[in-house]
Formats: C-alpha cells, structure tokens, sequence
C-alpha cells in the first residue's frame, strides 16, 4: 500500500485504499488447481517513527514540528478519513495504536513533541473506540527512557540538567 503524508493528496490516498480494498475482497488463487480464496485483513496497526528530538519547545525547528504533525499525527487521521476505517469495519479488522508513553505520563522537561504525538494518537484511539463500537481497537503504550549524565550530551541538546522529580 502506497501512500502520501502530504494533505492535498487525499484524492490519491483514497484511490490507493480503493485499489487497497479491491485486492482484499478479490478471489486470490495461491497456486495452479488450488481453491480461489480471499484475503482477510486482521489487524491495522498504526506506529509512529519513535525518534523525538528533546529541547526547548522553541529550540526546535518549525520545519521538525511541522514533519512530526504531518506523519505522525495527521498521516494516520487521513488514512481512517479517507477509507481506511471503512475497510476495517468491512473485515472486522483490529485497530492497533502503539504510542511512546513514558516521557508524557511522567511529563518530561524537553519533551514537548514526543508528549503532543503520544497524547494526539491516545485520544484519537479513544476516539475511534467511542465512535466505532463494533471494532477491536487498542493502545498499546510503550515505555522506556534513556537518562545520560554525561554532562557533554546536554550540551548537544541546549539542555541544562534537571533533577528527576517524583513519581509520587
């Protein structure tokens, strides 16, 4: 399946789901003299690149936040808009979301983009949840965090260090 991140080609994602559809719901005949036999689609499963630069929310670059919005926030709202949401009720396919986690639910200093992108595709799984009843859809939360006390990595970042602060 090939599709486009860019907001003006919902005409091609939805052609691209169309094809998509089609080649699901076809007779597909593994080997000569074998049953035909269609495909069935289990499970959709949206995972966003897990590289997040830290730093100070004006550090970084608009061009970084506008390419983290647009493939990693947007790219999956589009695809369920533009028929991908259909095709999953029409196979009763699972919904699968697996969102980094950790620095959001501690709110970690510098980590504003990672926490806006986790948070964005929890809600819209909650979301899809509400609104679609008859559909299997999880949030698989994923959790791990790297703390470095090499003074010389917190200056790459523009970062001055910061004590962690309690849980509880």
């Amino acid at each position: 399946l090939i599709v486009s991140n860019e907001a003006e080609n919902d005409e091609f994602n939805t052609e691209q789901l169309r094809k998509f559809d089609y080649l699901l719901s076809s007779n597909h005949i593994p080997f000569q003299g074998a049953e035909p036999n269609k495909l069935n689609l289990t499970g959709i499963i949206f995972i966003p690149d897990l590289y997040f630069p830290s730093g100070k929310f004006h550090m970084i670059p608009n061009s970084t936040w506008s390419h983290n919005v647009q493939n990693k926030m947007l790219l999956p709202l589009n695809l369920l808009t533009n028929g991908l949401i259909g095709i999953a009720e029409k196979f009763d396919s699972n919904l699968i979301f697996i969102t980094p986690t950790l620095s959001s639910s501690v709110q970690l200093t510098y980590h504003s983009m990672e926490n806006l992108t986790s948070i964005f595709l929890q809600t819209l799984s909650q979301n899809l949840a509400q609104d679609y009843e008859g559909l299997n859809i999880t949030n698989i939360k994923l959790g791990s965090i790297s703390i470095n006390s090499n003074n010389s990595s917190k200056k790459n970042f523009g970062i001055k260090g910061i004590p962690l602060k309690p849980l509880h």
